[in-house]
C-alpha cells in the first residue's frame, strides 16, 4: 500500500514538472535542470525581469570596453515616404540627350546599365546600403526596385513597346489588336468596341508576355529586314538586343472631352466651346495651380486646333484642373435630350479620374475601379464613339489589376513638376559629371536638415509673423509673449498637396454638412 502511494506521489511530481516545463519557451532538459538547481541553491535573484537581464548584459559589455568607450551604438531609423516632396527625389544620372541617342537601344539601354550598377555591383549591396558623407552629416542609403513612373512617350523609348502604333496595342491581352477600317484616313490606331469588360479579354501571363519577346529575339538574325519589321509591328515590340521590355499606360479624357463638346455643338449649342471658356473664368482655382490659365485652353485658336485634331491638346495637369468645372458645367447646363449619352460618357470618365485621384486618401474597394472603367467604356459605345476609341481606352481595364498588385496608382501629372535647370550648376567641360555632383550635394544638404522630412502638414517658406498678428494671438491666449511665432502663405498637406492663402476649401466630415471657407495664412509657434 505504501509502495502504491509512493508511486502515485512520484507520478504527480513528474506531471507537475512536465507542466512546469511546457509553460515556458523551449529550453533543453539539461538547461532547465541547471537553472532549477541554481535557483534551489542560491534563491531567486531580486532583479530577474527581461529588461533587468538585458541591462546587466549591456553594462558588462560596456565595462569590457574600458577607456575605449561603448562597444555598442544605438541608432534610430525612421522610414518616411518622401515622395510627397519633390526635393527628396534623388537624382541617379545626368546625361546629355545627344549622348543617349547614340546608344543602340536609346534610354532603355542606359537605364539597364544604371539598374545593373545599382543591383549587380560587387562593391556594394542595396540591402547593406552605402555610406555617403557631407560636411556635417552621415547617410546610409538602402534601395529597392518598386515601380517605374513614366509618361507614354518615355515608356516607348525605355521599354521598346510600340503601344498604340503597333498591331498588338495591349501587351497584357492576347485578343486586343489595332483595327484598321476602310476609308479611315486617321493614322492613329483604333480598337474594337466588342471588348468593353475585362472578362471579355484573353489575358496574357507574365511568361507568355516574355516569350513574345524571346520569339522576336530568335528571329532577329534570321529574317530579312522587311520581314522582321512586320514581326515587330505584329508583336508590338521594337527589338534591340540591349533593350528592356515592359509596358504601362495613361490618357483618355482629352478625347472624351472633345467628343462631348462636339456632340453638344452638333445638337444646337454652336458656341459651347466659347461658353465654357467664359465659365472657366468664374472659377477660383487653388493657388498652387495658377501657373497657367485654364480658360486660355479655349481661346479661338486653341478651339480650332482641338476640333481639328479631335482631342483636347493639353497636359495631364490641365485635365485634372478641368475635372470639377466640367462636372459642374455638364451636370447643370447640359439638359438637352439628344446630348445625354455624350454627357453620361463624359461624367463616367470624370468619375474614373476622381477615383484615381482619391485613392491616395482612402483605399478603393475591391473591383470598384474596374466596374467604373467598364461602365465608362459601355457609355462610350452608347454615345456612338465605339469605332473611334484608341488603345488607351482598353488599357484602363488593367488599372484595377495594377492597383491590386502595387497597392497604389501613381499620378502621371507629377512628372510635370518643376525641373532643375543645369546651366547654373555645371561647366561646359565636364557637364554631366559636374551637374550630377552639384545635384547630389544639394540632395545631401536637404536630407541633412532636421526639418527636411515631415509626417504631417507644415508651412512652406515660413517667416516671423508681424507684431500686430502676434499681439492679437497673445490677446486671445493662442500663445504667450515669449513664444516664437512663424507664419506663411503656403501650407503643404500630409499627402503632398499645396494650399495657398485665398484658396477656397470645403471642411467637414459629412458631405451633407460641408462648409465653404477661405484658406487664411497659417502659423506655428514654439
Amino acid at each position: 500500500m505504501a509502495k502504491s502511494s509512493s508511486s502515485a506521489s512520484k507520478k504527480q511530481k513528474l506531471d507537475h514538472l512536465d507542466a512546469f516545463r511546457r509553460g515556458f519557451p523551449f529550453v533543453s532538459c539539461s538547461a532547465l535542470a541547471a537553472i532549477l538547481n541554481k535557483v534551489e541553491q542560491e534563491g531567486v535573484p531580486e532583479l530577474h525581469g527581461r529588461k533587468n537581464i538585458k541591462q546587466a548584459v549591456l553594462e558588462k559589455i560596456a565595462a569590457m570596453a574600458g577607456d575605449c568607450g561603448s562597444l555598442l551604438k544605438q541608432l534610430t531609423a525612421v522610414r518616411i515616404d518622401g515622395l510627397s516632396e519633390e526635393r527628396h527625389w534623388f537624382t541617379l544620372a545626368v546625361l546629355r540627350t545627344e549622348l543617349v541617342q547614340k546608344v543602340e537601344a536609346d534610354i532603355g539601354q542606359t537605364l539597364g546599365l544604371i539598374l545593373e550598377d545599382m543591383f549587380a555591383q560587387q562593391l556594394w549591396n542595396p540591402v547593406h546600403g552605402i555610406v555617403m558623407k557631407s560636411t556635417d552629416a552621415l547617410f546610409v542609403f538602402h534601395w529597392t526596385l518598386h515601380v517605374f513612373l513614366q509618361d507614354g512617350s518615355a515608356q516607348k523609348q525605355t521599354f521598346a513597346n510600340r503601344h498604340d502604333i503597333g498591331s498588338r496595342v495591349c501587351m497584357l491581352c492576347k485578343n486586343i489588336f489595332n483595327v484598321r477600317r476602310e476609308g479611315d484616313d486617321d493614322d492613329e490606331g483604333k480598337i474594337s468596341s466588342r471588348h468593353l469588360t475585362l472578362s471579355s479579354c484573353d489575358l496574357a501571363s507574365d511568361s507568355e508576355w516574355l516569350q513574345s519577346w524571346d520569339r522576336l529575339a530568335a528571329k532577329a538574325g534570321t529574317e530579312s529586314k522587311a520581314r522582321f519589321a512586320m514581326l515587330q509591328q505584329a508583336s508590338g515590340w521594337t527589338f534591340s538586343p540591349h533593350a528592356l521590355c515592359m509596358s504601362s499606360s495613361n490618357g483618355v479624357l482629352s478625347f472624351v472631352i472633345c467628343w462631348a463638346f462636339e456632340s453638344w455643338r452638333n445638337h444646337g449649342k454652336t458656341d459651347v466651346w466659347e461658353s465654357f471658356a467664359g465659365y472657366l473664368e468664374l472659377w477660383q482655382l487653388p493657388g498652387a495651380n495658377k501657373q497657367g490659365s485654364l480658360s486660355s485652353l479655349f481661346s479661338a485658336d486653341k478651339i480650332k486646333s482641338h476640333r481639328k485634331t479631335g482631342h483636347l491638346k493639353c497636359t495631364a495637369s490641365e485635365v485634372l484642373g478641368l475635372l470639377k468645372p466640367l462636372q459642374h458645367y455638364f451636370t447643370t447646363c447640359c439638359l438637352q435630350e439628344e446630348v445625354q449619352p455624350a454627357k453620361a460618357s463624359l461624367l463616367a470618365w470624370l468619375h474614373v479620374l476622381e477615383l484615381l485621384n482619391d485613392q491616395n486618401q482612402a483605399p478603393l474597394r475591391s473591383r470598384q475601379l474596374l466596374l467604373a472603367c467598364e461602365e465608362a467604356l459601355e457609355k462610350n459605345a452608347q454615345a456612338g464613339w465605339g469605332p473611334v476609341m484608341r488603345p488607351k481606352f482598353h488599357w484602363t481595364l488593367h488599372l484595377d489589376g495594377c492597383y491590386e498588385k502595387q497597392g497604389f496608382l501613381p499620378a502621371c501629372w507629377v512628372l510635370e513638376a518643376a525641373r532643375k535647370y543645369g546651366s547654373a550648376s555645371s561647366n561646359t567641360i565636364r557637364f554631366d559629371t559636374s551637374l550630377l555632383e552639384e545635384v547630389t550635394a544639394e540632395h545631401l544638404s536637404v536630407m541633412g536638415k532636421e526639418e527636411g522630412f515631415h509626417l504631417r502638414a507644415h508651412l512652406l517658406q515660413p517667416h516671423a509673423c508681424t507684431a500686430k498678428l502676434k499681439k492679437s494671438l497673445v490677446q486671445y491666449n493662442v500663445l504667450r509673449q515669449e513664444d516664437e511665432c512663424m507664419t506663411s502663405t503656403m501650407t503643404r498637406l500630409k499627402h503632398g498637396a499645396i494650399i495657398k492663402k485665398g484658396d477656397m476649401v470645403l471642411h467637414g466630415n459629412e458631405p451633407a454638412c460641408m462648409h465653404l471657407g477661405k484658406h487664411n495664412p497659417m502659423f506655428k509657434h514654439a
